[in-house]
């Protein structure tokens, strides 16, 4: 069964690879067909929308925690009674979010600086991803949620990848070979997304019973939590968006720079959060019987982020610029301080899950969210300050000291003394990756004495040696470091509080 699990996680990953190769060439396209102002749109609509998860206000996690001890005592009855209110609330909330679309769309088209794009088309565009962001709340949500609970989160990452490659394929193709507008290209993606999102059905039906069939009366009890979840989202939207958006309304040629940054430093992150995740519901599960063994399986789950981050990293620092110039064109690169924040952020991002994943696991939303509110006013505070003077630096600059200032002190210390009684080791685990990155990249550079990739070919061959030195200082230095949890036992070593 752990053979099974682990063959689809990966499979899931390499669909979403699949999906990553073909944005990032969709990307390419829509500046090719329809200018870089129509993809600015598009990519500043996209994280606008993101901020319509508010409605939802982390319904889909809190119903995930409750089901955690009905799960750990066979309490089938209460898992369906909490799936059917999931469900019923998720509907709710699209309703609401479809109502809220459409004078968003009508003012935002108005308020970013347009040169060449028409109102029109601007808001047909903006109304168009919002109502592609609206669609899994329609369709998969409460049963990503439940297929999660069961352990096959890694079915609905296949499902994903599958439908999100298909629509973008078409897209691809609708681009290059129609004489269509991005606003019809973007309205024939949500009805394939409507129709494909059916597709959750079947593995529900097979794999969890019949949760679906039987009746009972809705339970709306996780409700109560997600006012402090909301505080949350807050922070984690102002970090991933608020760049964007100001960059948007303040200088728009810089959107689609930006955009193609933090695309390619998205990537390694979410594949590797993708795999970890599958364990979320493990994890939530063994805190409400055994601590220690749950410590062992965060350190494990940490050492493994650690160490696609000292690869991923490495080779992000070094490859990076060469990539967007050869992407899109040299006019989109930007200079070494501004890869290092983004480097900076990767790092935080490549570690940051597997402390939400321990927290969420033992419910401390509300002990945790004044962490968070700190955070997105530091960061909103300095990107206002930044944003004109040095724009992506500056935004960049705010996300990196509202992160360290503001989220991870707080976060970590509940999550080693609170839930683990641990001393905090994730300091070390940072100044770890940090270094053996630094260290990476100093051997490439030495060795390659200023070599610069001038074609696809060369580029791939920089990645790999890269990525070969990263693999190997990354593999001495997360072994040094966790040695202890990587073993069988590891769960086993004395308590130390």
């Amino acid at each position: 069964m752990k053979t099974r699990k682990m063959a689809g996680i990966l499979f899931g990953i390499f669909l979403w690879g699949i999906y990553a190769i073909e944005l990032i060439i969709r990307t390419a396209a829509v500046i090719r067909g329809f200018g870089s102002e129509a993809n600015a749109v598009d990519q500043s609509a996209q994280k606008l929308f993101n901020y319509f998860v508010l409605f939802e206000s982390g319904m889909s996690a809190a119903y995930l925690y409750k089901m955690y001890e009905p799960m750990a005592v066979h309490d089938k009855n209460r898992i369906i009674s909490l799936y059917q209110g999931l469900t019923k609330s998720m509907h709710k909330i699209a309703v609401e979010m479809f109502l809220a679309c459409i004078p968003v769309a009508f003012i935002y088209a108005v308020v970013i600086k347009r040169e060449t794009i028409h109102y029109i088309s601007a808001m047909l565009i903006i109304f168009l991803n919002g109502c592609r962001f609206i669609t899994p709340y329609l369709v998969s949500v409460s049963k990503k949620t439940i297929l999660t609970l069961y352990g096959y989160k890694y079915i609905a990452d296949i499902i994903d990848g599958a439908a999100n490659s298909v629509i973008v394929l078409i897209e691809l193709f609708l681009i290059g070979k129609t004489n269509l507008s991005i606003a019809q290209i973007l309205c024939i993606s949500c009805c394939l997304g409507l129709i494909l999102g059916t597709l959750y059905l079947i593995p529900v039906r097979l794999l969890c019973g019949d949760i679906i069939h039987i009746k009972k009366i809705p339970s709306f009890e996780a409700k109560r939590m997600t006012k402090d979840i909301r505080f949350h989202q807050v922070a984690s939207l102002l970090n991933s968006n608020i760049d964007i958006i100001l960059l948007s309304v303040s200088r728009l040629s810089l959107v689609t720079v930006y955009q193609a940054y933090e695309m390619i430093l998205t990537y390694p992150v979410v594949a590797t959060n993708k795999i970890t995740e599958n364990f979320r519901a493990e994890l939530g599960v063994i805190l409400k019987i055994d601590k220690k063994r749950a410590y062992a399986l965060f350190q494990k789950m940490m050492a493994f982020h650690m160490f696609v981050a000292i690869v991923a990293v490495s080779v992000y620092v070094v490859a990076i610029n060469p990539f967007i110039e050869l992407w899109l064109g040299r006019q989109f690169t930007i200079g070494k301080a501004g890869v290092y924040l983004f480097a900076v952020c990767m790092v935080h991002r490549m570690i940051i899950n597997v402390v939400y994943i321990a927290r969420d696991g033992e419910g401390l939303y509300a002990e945790s969210k004044y962490f968070s509110v700190i955070e997105a006013l530091v960061n909103l505070v300095l990107s206002v300050i930044l944003v004109i003077p040095f724009g992506i630096e500056g935004v960049m600059t705010a996300t990196v000291l509202a992160v360290h200032l503001g989220l991870l002190p707080g976060n970590v210390r509940l999550v080693f003394r609170d839930i683990f009684h641990r001393k905090n080791s994730l300091y070390l685990d940072y100044l770890t990756v940090i270094l053996a990155v630094a260290f990476s990249v100093g051997i490439w550079r030495v060795a390659s004495d200023g070599y610069a990739p001038a074609d696809w070919k060369q580029l791939a061959w920089t990645v790999c040696a890269q990525a070969g030195i990263a693999v190997v200082i990354a593999t001495i230095t997360v072994w040094g470091s966790k040695r202890r949890y990587l073993r069988r036992d590891g769960y086993r070593e004395r308590q130390t509080v």
